[in-house]
């Protein structure tokens, strides 16, 4: 039976465009292949898989389907490593990226007979800088980029479904994009912004911070794996004042995290002893 090898990602092309012209350039530079001439800068949803190509059109729109159902969803970076023959930008741990991966591998076993890849089971989500069997290059490319801008938070530009003929790298093309169903939050992007600039302090988190933190804040879904448990937040000056009483009988100390003059958060320190603060 013929078959051909299908991929699944997120592109974040346009936010790493800096990261992608550097790490070119650094490629030519240190004599790397390039080992993804055809493909967005990406974040692989799992490992390629082969399929028989009598069935690639139902697993293609049965991808297509589910990915439609997903929205933007923030993906924090936690920075760039290497491990001898290859150089990424790894992401932080994400529950939204662990439960896509995780549904993948399940709707793909469960439809089509997909056997998990022993990287399946403990999935590390990255982003590639080099590839190459010169661990030497690859040090030295994973020295030079240190130095770079990387962004903390990344969103799904479009989910992605690529295919190749052998599963070779260097042969993928991508055959499908589908947009997320909702639009990034632009806000969250503006903060970004102020976050590189060095906007961001601690301040104490007065019961006046806390009432205007509170008339502001709204619960997000994207944090809710199962939507229908979503429930939105309603203010009241008696929830505030509650949660003010709770603090205080526990001891403990509530920072307010400003990004510029707007309030993000709030880091509450635990198990303050009065001998040791």
């Amino acid at each position: 039976m013929d078959t051909k090898v299908l991929w699944v990602g997120i592109s974040v092309d346009e936010q790493l465009k800096a990261v992608r012209e550097r790490a070119a350039a650094l490629e030519k530079e240190l004599g790397i292949p390039n080992s993804n001439p055809q493909m967005p800068v990406h974040i692989s949803l799992k490992m390629s898989f082969p399929i028989g190509t009598n069935r690639m059109d139902e697993v293609i729109r049965c991808i297509e389907d589910y990915y439609r159902g997903l929205p933007a969803f923030p993906i924090p970076v936690k920075g760039i490593e290497y491990h001898e023959t290859i150089a990424w930008i790894r992401m932080a741990e994400n529950e939204t990226l662990k439960w896509i991966h995780d549904e993948l591998d399940r709707m793909l076993f469960e439809r089509f007979g997909v056997e998990l890849h022993e990287y399946d089971r403990d999935f590390i989500f990255h982003t590639t800088l080099f590839m190459d069997e010169d661990t030497e290059k690859i040090r030295k490319g994973y020295e030079a980029m240190l130095g770079e801008d990387i962004p903390y938070l990344l969103w799904p530009e479009h989910f992605m479904i690529g295919a190749s003929e052998a599963g070779v790298l260097g042969t993928y093309r991508i055959i499908r994009e589908v947009e997320p169903k909702e639009s990034v939050n632009q806000n969250l992007i503006q903060h970004q912004s102020k976050v590189d600039a060095g906007m961001v302090r601690l301040t104490p988190m007065t019961p006046e911070v806390y009432d205007e933190y509170f008339k502001e804040y709204e619960n997000d879904l994207d944090l809710y794996l199962d939507p229908a448990k979503f429930v939105p937040y309603e203010y009241s000056e008696e929830k505030v004042e509650r949660y003010l009483q709770r603090l205080r009988g526990l001891k403990r100390i509530s920072l307010a995290i400003m990004v510029g003059d707007e309030i993000a958060g709030e880091i509450v320190l635990k198990n303050i002893e009065p001998h040791r603060q």
